[in-house]
Order: C-alpha cells, then structure tokens, then sequence
C-alpha cells in the first residue's frame, strides 16, 4: 500500500534559524572561522548548508549585551570621546561633513550604515573633510581598521 504525501505549500514551507554569538575574549582581529550545519528531518538524511567564513575584523554592529569584549565607542556630544581614539572627529551631529583631524598618518576611515555595509571609503593625513550631504537623516558608523574602532555618528 503505497503512502500519500500531502501537497506542500512551497512559500509556507520555507523557515529560518536565528541566533547570537559573541567572541571569545582575546581572538586577535582577522580570525578566520568556518561554520557549516548538516539539518535533520525525521529520520530522512541531513541537508548540508553551505560553508561560511566569518572574519573577526572590524566589528561594526553588535549587541551590548552578549560581551564586554566587543570595543563599539558611542561618542557623547563632546569631541574628547574622539581623541582618546587619536582622531578627532566633528561636529557629532553633523549636517553636510565631518571634519577629521589625527596626527596619525595614513589613516582609512569608512563610512557604514547601521547594517554595516561601507557607503564611502577615504584615506586622509592630518586632516581631511568628508562630504556627506547626500545622505538621509540618521545614525551611521564611522570605522577605523588601523585603529581597530568604530565610532557612531548621527546626520541630522
């Protein structure tokens, strides 16, 4: 006796997992780690996933609360919050550019939004001026790889 299968519902069958990591203490930045996962159903065998690669550089967006690990600085309205970083960055908010000013030289600075995805790269000595006029109102990263900081900034 053959066994009926009910019909699937190809868009209602499709899920997702989500979860939260947080770094060991101590993982040198440019850590390479790789994850794959094999899925069970029933007894049926696994379904593999692709491989990933996840980097530990750069950390751009991160809940506080899973490591006292992960360094995001928050800057307050003031520009000593900056310095301390061997840059300083004005004003915080900012409208149309961002000033920055480091006696470190060459320094990369990248412009991120709140996905992490890099809006606008430069590299500057001593100072320089970042036009951002064109973007929306709202709250972006500024990220430093020499440095191995990010910064938040808000565009009024």
């Amino acid at each position: 006796m053959a066994e009926s299968i009910p019909p699937t519902n190809e868009l209602k069958s499709h899920g997702f997992i989500q979860y939260r990591i947080s770094p060991k203490p101590g993982i040198p930045l440019g850590t390479q780690a790789k994850n794959e996962a094999a899925i069970y159903f029933d007894f049926n065998p696994p379904v593999l996933t692709n491989q990933t690669l996840t980097t530990f550089d750069n950390l751009i967006f991160t809940d506080p609360e899973l490591s006292d690990h992960v360094h995001v600085e928050v800057p307050t309205a003031t520009r000593q919050s900056f310095k301390q970083l061997g840059v300083d960055v004005y004003p915080n908010s900012f409208s149309s550019s961002l000033h920055l000013k480091s006696a470190e030289s060459p320094v990369t600075v990248s412009l991120c939004d709140l996905m992490g995805k890099e809006l606008k790269t430069m590299q500057f000595r001593s100072s320089a001026e970042l036009p951002l006029g064109e973007l929306p109102p709202g709250v972006y990263y500024l990220k430093f790889p020499g440095l191995h900081r990010v910064m938040k900034v808000v565009k009024q």
